[in-house]
């Protein structure tokens, strides 16, 4: 029998777990329901090849990194055959895995219900739904940097166990592995730990130089690749810059962003703690950054999806303080119930309108 300690101690984890299937039946319904996008039918394509085919093409003749793709063949091995439920499969597991390590990362933050909020939140926001049934790395990519900033901070606070240094340097590593773009907030998180920890970082570097060695060749490729996209295409669906920094908001955190920013910015500007502050930095500049790279590269915007873990973290700071405060389980429970509802509630159309509509006819 557990004690009554324990119980305290280990409670959460049904509440995880529960947290986890909900974001399972999310992701999986209608998984193979919409029809392939230009860019997934790439990784279509790929996940038929053979490993070696697939290191190859990637090194000679795309502009991703090849981490996604092998994920989706070997998916394609384990359920018999190419097809779009077996290459989207992937980004399902990528995406309720998230849900539990963004429980670490808030807990890691600043407290357990910060942990369980933004559980509850990842688990049914409708971005990270979505694109956890898209075929490509989007899912993979924001659960490998959630990974490492939840390092990150331990790093930030002092540990520098040579364990520590090398799993965030893996990370990092694997980030860059995921997609490109997870160079912009992993330097600027980089940056911000020279100010304390400058050797350490130096070692980190290394690490990630040793891990990234193949890149090496990869350089001159994507740069040529994205040279030859820009020339044709001017932004993703032709959009301005004015566009696309009004589309963002919503494209990262659907209509709850009306509660998410207005509450992070709230927490840092009122509390200016170093730590939120830092978190909010690497955020803004990576979400602005993707706006000119979107016009002098191929990438997506979509992708500045990484780092919206941690704006949604920040601003359930100050919840997760009030339900903390209250002395009643009950009146915990009920806020804790109040706060990801509502979230819920400003995000319900969107999932609403995704899983009744259906886009083929007009692909």
């Amino acid at each position: 029998m557990l004690s009554r300690l324990q119980y305290r101690e280990y409670w959460v984890i049904p509440v995880i777990v529960l947290f986890m299937l909900f974001g399972l039946i999310l992701r999986l319904y209608h998984l193979d329901w919409q029809c392939l996008t230009i860019d997934e039918r790439a990784t279509y394509t790929m996940a038929g090849q053979s490993t070696t085919n697939i290191l190859m093409w990637a090194i000679g003749g795309d502009y991703n990194p090849p981490t996604f793709y092998l994920f989706s063949h070997w998916s394609a091995l384990f359920f018999g055959e190419v097809t779009n439920f077996s290459i989207r499969f992937p980004s399902v597991v990528f995406g309720v895995l998230l849900i539990p390590v963004a429980y670490i990362f808030g807990k890691t933050l600043d407290n357990k219900i910060l942990g369980l909020l933004l559980a509850g939140v990842v688990s049914f926001l409708f971005p990270m739904v979505y694109y956890s049934q898209n075929a490509r790395g989007y899912s993979l990519v924001m659960l490998a940097f959630v990974v490492y900033m939840t390092i990150f901070l331990k790093v930030y606070r002092g540990d520098t166990r040579l364990l520590t240094i090398f799993t965030i340097a893996f990370f990092s590593a694997l980030c860059l592995w995921s997609h490109f773009y997870s160079i912009i907030p992993v330097v600027v998180s980089w940056a911000i730990l020279a100010k304390k920890h400058r050797r350490i970082l130096l070692t980190i570097i290394s690490f990630v130089i040793v891990l990234c060695i193949p890149f090496i060749k990869y350089i001159g490729t994507v740069i040529s690749l994205q040279q030859k996209v820009s020339t044709f295409v001017s932004g993703p669906f032709w959009l301005s810059p004015l566009d696309i920094t009004i589309m963002l908001p919503n494209e990262l955190f659907c209509w709850s962003w009306l509660i998410i920013i207005p509450l992070a910015v709230y927490w840092t500007a009122t509390f200016r703690i170093s730590l939120f502050c830092d978190l909010m930095f690497i955020s803004a500049i990576t979400i602005m950054s993707c706006i000119p790279m979107t016009f002098i590269t191929a990438m997506s915007p979509r992708y500045a999806l990484l780092v919206s873990p941690l704006v949604i973290a920040v601003a359930l700071i100050p919840v997760s303080v009030i339900i903390n405060r209250q002395d009643n389980s009950y009146k915990k429970i009920a806020l804790f119930l109040l706060s990801v509802f509502t979230i819920f509630l400003f995000n319900y159309g969107s999932l609403l309108s995704w899983y009744t509509f259906n886009i083929c006819p007009y692909i």
